[in-house]
């Protein structure tokens, strides 16, 4: 991979190029890549990450928020719940959410360079930097009471085991939107689907 030295005077379209062919590597393979080649990559692309998605006709961080926003106005569930932002990146799934009237937002990324970006939409309360593959997360356990995850649970990119610690930090009855590729959700290599059946049948 490319490093932020090497892809500084790239054009925007360079860069979209490089973006595109990483996640095309990435999403062959079902192993994950390392914390550290993730945080690099997100790093190099975090000033560009919200027009390339744009481009790329990227919409989960619009669709996967106003569907948790449907269940979470059924419960009638109040503005100020503390809700969790896993694999935050610039902060767009957190940007939906605000418009949708939710002030109380904390964002979670393994990328410095993404969490400042998000940063800059003032619309999170709080901002973490952690690895949910590698972090225990105890510290936040019953923490909050839902919690979001839009583009993170990827070939590469966060596995079965956050499943289980995004479960622990929110609160009994609380609430967990998260967004799957079908083809993801469907890989028997990267076990989302038996897992989440698995976590279903122990309550």
């Amino acid at each position: 991979m490319a490093t932020q030295e090497e892809c500084k005077d790239l054009t925007f379209e360079e860069r979209e190029q490089h973006f595109k062919k990483y996640n095309q590597l990435r999403n062959v393979s079902s192993e994950p890549a390392t914390g550290e080649e993730i945080k690099r990559f997100y790093d190099l692309h975090a000033q560009d990450y919200d027009r390339i998605l744009k481009d790329i006709k990227f919409i989960a961080q619009i669709i996967g928020p106003q569907e948790l926003d449907k269940q979470l106005k059924v419960m009638k569930c109040p503005p100020d719940a503390k809700i969790a932002d896993v694999g935050a990146g610039t902060g767009m799934p957190g940007q939906t959410m605000k418009e949708l009237g939710y002030t109380n937002m904390t964002a979670f990324d393994i990328s410095p360079g993404m969490l400042e970006e998000a940063k800059k939409k003032d619309v999170y309360t709080d901002f973490i930097l952690c690895d949910f593959n590698e972090d225990t997360m105890e510290k936040y356990h019953k923490q909050f009471d839902h919690a979001i995850s839009i583009g993170s649970f990827v070939s590469g990119h966060l596995t079965c085991g956050a499943l289980d610690k995004i479960a622990r930090i929110v609160k009994s009855g609380g609430l967990v939107c998260i967004s799957f590729r079908e083809r993801n959700l469907e890989s028997e290599e990267l076990g989302y689907k038996q897992k989440l059946e698995e976590m279903e049948k122990n309550g």
